[in-house]
């Protein structure tokens, strides 16, 4: 049954409000996977947070170029589905893509990445699966600047207070 203007219009306008709320984008060719095994992948996504959808090339192509989104065109071929990562963790998507692939590795493909704007082959998706998540990049920058031994509460007290004083030291001088 073929979809109407405004049913393509909907799922396109759909697309655009998913592809702008997300920080990557993953390309994959389901075409070998089980049914009930794409079902299962689904259910285990959706639980993670992670969107998960079959789409037409077509209707992804329009969305795509309503979101200026570029360089994904040739791999808008085949069978495509979709996975969108958020903005805090788009490597999320590629985590659970590899799991995937340990099982699957002959019958689904990922065609392409597009993280926060940038164009990736699907060969890549081992090493974007190895990226700190935005809440590891931020542990790790605390545990740098509290270091070994180091007192939270100081650090924040000291550097704050001294630039704080610094500040107010400045700006009484030039009121005066």
């Amino acid at each position: 049954m073929a979809l109407t203007l405004e049913q393509k219009q909907v799922k396109v306008q759909a697309l655009v409000e998913s592809i702008k709320a997300s920080g990557a984008i993953y390309l994959v060719n389901y075409a070998g996977i089980p049914v009930v095994e794409d079902n299962g992948f689904r259910q285990v996504l959706n639980t993670k947070g992670i969107e998960y959808k079959a789409v037409k090339n077509t209707l992804l192509k329009r969305a795509l170029v309503e979101c200026n989104v570029e360089g994904l065109d040739d791999q808008l071929q085949g069978v495509t589905s979709i996975l969108f990562g958020s903005v805090d963790s788009p490597n999320a998507p590629a985590k659970e893509l590899v799991a995937l692939l340990k099982e699957h590795k002959e019958i689904v493909t990922v065609k392409a990445i597009s993280l926060d704007g940038t164009i990736m082959a699907g060969t890549s998706l081992e090493d974007v699966s190895k990226m700190p998540g935005r809440e590891e990049l931020i542990a790790s920058i605390v545990s740098m600047a509290v270091g070994p031994g180091s007192n939270l509460a100081s650090i924040i007290a000291g550097p704050g207070s001294t630039i704080a004083g610094q500040l107010k030291t400045l700006e009484d001088k030039l009121e005066n």
